[in-house]
C-alpha cells in the first residue's frame, strides 16, 4: 500500500525480512524490510526496499 500511494504500479514483493532489517537497507529503528520490483510514475522499472518500523514509525521506501 506504500508504493501504491507513492505512485508506483506493478507492484511484486520479491522478498521480506522480518529479522536484521538494516542489513537490508534500513535503519535500526525499521522493524522489517520488504524488497519489491515496481513501475515508478516515470514508467520506469525499478528495484525499491520498503522499509516500516515497530507500531507508531511507518514505512518509508528507499533505492537499494
Amino acid at each position: 500500500s506504500t508504493l501504491r500511494a507513492m505512485g508506483f504500479s506493478e507492484i511484486k514483493v520479491t522478498d521480506s525480512h522480518q529479522y536484521f532489517a538494516s542489513w537490508h537497507g534500513c535503519d535500526e529503528k525499521d522493524g522489517v524490510a520488504h524488497e519489491a520490483s515496481a513501475t515508478n510514475a516515470a514508467g520506469q522499472k525499478v528495484n525499491v526496499v520498503v522499509c516500516c518500523g515497530y507500531v507508531l514509525k511507518g514505512c518509508t521506501v528507499r533505492t537499494p
